[in-house]
């Protein structure tokens, strides 16, 4: 601030202060007491920028910038998930892969809120400082160039980088989030293809196993679907109701189920359930299949073989 303003805001506030010391008398009217109250607050306020205004922003922008060079986003992350997702064809496997995706989703949108919230406090001081800049008086045009190209030189540049990387983070966030929801989306479809008929199947072939045996029953077919070896099966139905295949098809109604066999194959289709079963087991029966190795043979009498 120059010698000028200087002695002209001392005045302003010398003048004002006299005029509040006199203002209790009761020939002064209310109203005219509250006007100056009002004249003496607005001198108060006034502020111009100073030398330490513009260091104050520009340490906030070097916060902002070294904070953002230590944030490692996991955009790049997020969509490799996104295409383990899209390239599965079975739920149990799909939701795997969300439940990793969902994880690191929320943590991008941690960090993502955090770098915004540095970003707002930048804007919010340059506004504060462009105020400032308003503030200057007319009858003063030495300082307002002097500030103004103070501003241009050191501040506008700062602020040009925040925006330009605010726009990177807004544009990664809409990528982010379209591939957060179609994630979503198909490994919602894929479980939906399929529940049903392992709900019907894992009842009349598992009801009487442990929750273990009837995912293992469940995860028999999803590995059949994925399985070349089947060629003709792109989904749980196609497994199910292929001939000679599973023998409730032939022998039962195959239209019952229950809660707990809903629950234990929503478990697994949904990546809650692990069986740790190899995606080549390919057959499951009551006896060894001839030829075919064996991967286990559970407590309930069930084996579970390589194809």
């Amino acid at each position: 601030m120059d010698k000028k303003m200087q002695l002209i805001q001392l005045i302003a506030t010398i003048l004002a202060s006299v005029i509040l010391l006199g203002i209790t008398s009761d020939i002064v009217t209310t109203e005219a007491k509250e006007k100056v109250k009002e004249w003496f607050i607005s001198i108060k306020i006034i502020r111009i920028p100073t030398e330490e205004d513009t260091i104050e922003l520009e340490d906030t922008y070097k916060d902002v910038s070294n904070y953002l060079a230590e944030k490692e986003l996991l955009k790049d992350e997020i969509l490799a998930i996104y295409s383990e997702v899209s390239a599965s064809v079975v739920s149990n496997k799909a939701h795997k892969h969300l439940n990793r995706l969902i994880a690191a989703y929320d943590k991008y949108m941690i960090q993502l809120n955090e770098i915004k919230e540095k970003i707002s406090l930048f804007e919010r001081k340059y506004d504060k400082y462009i105020k400032m800049l308003k503030n200057i008086p007319d009858y003063s045009p030495a300082l307002r160039e002097k500030e103004e190209a103070k501003f241009e030189e050191r501040i506008v540049p700062l602020y040009d980088e925040i925006i330009k990387q605010k726009q990177v983070y807004l544009d990664d966030e809409a990528v982010v989030e379209n591939a957060f929801q179609s994630a979503k989306e198909i490994a919602e479809w894929l479980f939906n293809r399929d529940y049903y008929d392992l709900t019907i199947i894992c009842y009349y072939e598992a009801r009487g196993c442990s929750d273990l045996g009837i995912a293992y029953v469940a995860n028999v077919i999803t590995n059949r679907i994925e399985s070349d070896e089947f060629w003709y099966a792109h989904n749980a139905h196609d497994v199910i109701y292929a001939p000679r295949q599973y023998e409730p098809t032939w022998t039962t109604s195959m239209n019952q189920t229950d809660a707990r066999v809903q629950k234990v194959v929503e478990d697994f289709l949904r990546g809650r359930l692990d069986t740790e079963m190899p995606d080549n087991v390919l057959y499951q029966a009551g006896f060894k299949q001839p030829g075919k190795e064996i991967w286990k043979i559970t407590e309930d009498g069930e084996y579970y073989c390589f194809g």
